[in-house]
């Protein structure tokens, strides 16, 4: 609960930033929707019968001179490996400088994966588990298109070993319209074991801005 309020505090003065900013390309305030479907690939976090996967969000964003700014919610159809069921619910707020067409910034995420395990799992898996991350970002903006990668440092509750890195982009088909595509890359070292376990995602959608 902590966690959430320090996100969005930081959510706060992301889009109180974005209020005060001039020359806004979408306005100090952009209210946005997005739909996208997904695939989940490899031996950890997600199951094999979670594809496709379904992802519905929506946020604000303003993308100025100098900054870009956002913070956005979504929901995440994919099953877990473990109890082959289970969303997620994801919180982000994120600030970029422009340099020119480079950017480069900081943001911090929470999500919680909500499972439903069998009695027999409830024994050895958790109803939910609760990750927070701040991250380092760059990207690249055009007038046509937005590129941006990340990669999420390990926080508290981090897995061991574990390392999340996340490349996204947006083709500005129209002013409100944009097609979206993103791959995230999640691995980690189990506890007591010795072979490094990757999950890949993949997922394309798109974004109605107002």
């Amino acid at each position: 609960m902590k966690r959430f309020a320090l996100l969005f505090a930081v959510a706060a003065i992301v889009l109180t930033l974005g209020t005060v900013t001039a020359s806004a390309q979408n306005g100090a305030f952009a209210p946005y929707v997005t739909a996208g479907v997904g695939v989940q690939g490899g031996a950890l976090n997600y199951a094999a019968k979670t594809n496709p996967n379904f992802v519905l969000g929506g946020g604000i964003e303003s993308s100025t001179k100098h900054f870009l700014l956002d913070a956005n919610a979504t929901y995440n159809t994919a099953n877990n490996v473990v109890t082959s069921n289970g969303y997620t619910v994801k919180a982000d707020a994120s600030a970029y400088y422009k340099l020119g067409h480079l950017l480069a910034g900081v943001g911090v995420n929470e999500s919680i994966n909500n499972l439903t395990p069998t009695v027999a799992q409830l024994k050895k898996v958790a109803t939910s588990y609760q990750g927070f991350h701040p991250y380092v970002g760059v990207g690249w903006q055009t007038t046509k298109f937005r590129a941006e990668a990340t990669y999420l440092l390990p926080a508290k509750d981090a897995l061991v070993n574990e390392r999340i890195g996340n490349v996204g982009g947006e083709v500005f088909v129209t002013k409100h319209v944009r097609a979206t595509s993103n791959v995230l890359l999640d691995s980690t070292i189990p506890t007591g074991g010795t072979t490094r376990q990757l999950a890949v995602g993949a997922s394309a959608g798109v974004k109605f801005v107002l």
